[in-house]
């Protein structure tokens, strides 16, 4: 299949937003706030006749520019963003959308049968080989759609944004906070540490548009069908091996059963197992 590209990506700044229709959510938010729910970075208020409104600080419009990304290059089933803006006093950003059919797959999950995960499993894996298709635009580093600095609290942690970073190489360096060996030191934790600095230094990985946060509460379905994946805050371009990592330390896989990762991502070990040392480090 022919390799997908996006191009540049400016953010664009308020989308669809008249002053009515600002007026109108920012009233509508307040009367159906105790229909919340928390999300990533922000609240999601259920709205009447089938609206759906995020709202947090740490929600941000790079988001909208992502799922355009994502709608325009692939059949992957994402919201539809009816309208998108900042408001200014209070720092906090809105995004609209309508709301998916369905329920989240961490609801369904456990009373699945064997036959409904499977076909559960093969749909994700479609929808994860699309999604590395779109083909990085030359000069891409590790960063958002935009260019700029990604957001995810499992990587940093109270949503503090991190890079962009030019090259795998220094989201690495970030990553084990500058760390370069334990100078004759053994046992734990630098056994595992050398390890993981042995994967960041002779691991070679292309660059994948990847969601990085697929976790069972990002799933949407209806029977045995996907219906949706939401929340595309922490996407970006990221080293192959991330999704992988990710997924199978606390999303799907830790949440339902890390034997069924293997089903639909790509195995990367050696750097799940990097990957979990520093989350593991980081903790302590």
């Amino acid at each position: 299949m022919m390799e997908k590209s996006n191009e540049d990506c400016p953010i664009r700044g308020p989308y669809n937003v008249t002053p009515f229709k600002r007026a109108l959510i920012l009233c509508a938010t307040k009367v159906f706030q105790k229909f919340k729910s928390h999300r990533k970075g922000g609240t999601a208020v259920l709205l009447p006749f089938g609206f759906v409104v995020k709202r947090g600080k740490h929600v941000n419009l790079v988001e909208v520019e992502t799922i355009r990304l994502v709608s325009q290059n692939t059949t992957i089933p994402v919201p539809e963003v009816c309208l998108a803006f900042k408001h200014v006093k209070t720092g906090e950003t809105y995004v609209v959308e309508r709301r998916i059919k369905g329920e989240m797959l961490m609801h369904v999950w456990w009373r699945s049968s064997e036959a409904t995960k499977i076909k559960i499993l093969q749909q994700l894996r479609a929808i994860v080989l699309e999604l590395r298709e779109i083909r990085a635009p030359e000069g891409t580093g590790v960063h958002n759609v935009c260019g700029g600095p990604l957001e995810d609290m499992k990587v940093s942690w109270a949503l503090v944004p991190f890079g962009p970073f030019k090259t795998i190489e220094d989201f690495h360096y970030w990553l084990r906070d500058g760390y370069s060996g334990s100078r004759g030191l053994t046992g734990p934790p630098w056994d595992d540490l050398n390890k993981m600095l042995d994967v960041h230094l002779n691991g070679r990985w292309p660059l994948k548009f990847t969601h990085a946060d697929l976790h069972h509460g990002n799933i949407m379905i209806d029977g045995d069908h996907i219906t949706g994946i939401i929340d595309w805050g922490s996407a970006g371009w990221f080293p192959a091996y991330w999704e992988y990592a990710r997924a199978s330390i606390d999303t799907l896989g830790g949440h339902c059963d890390r034997k069924y990762v293997d089903h639909w991502l790509e195995p990367y070990l050696k750097e799940r197992e990097a990957e979990m040392t520093r989350v593991v480090c980081h903790e302590h």
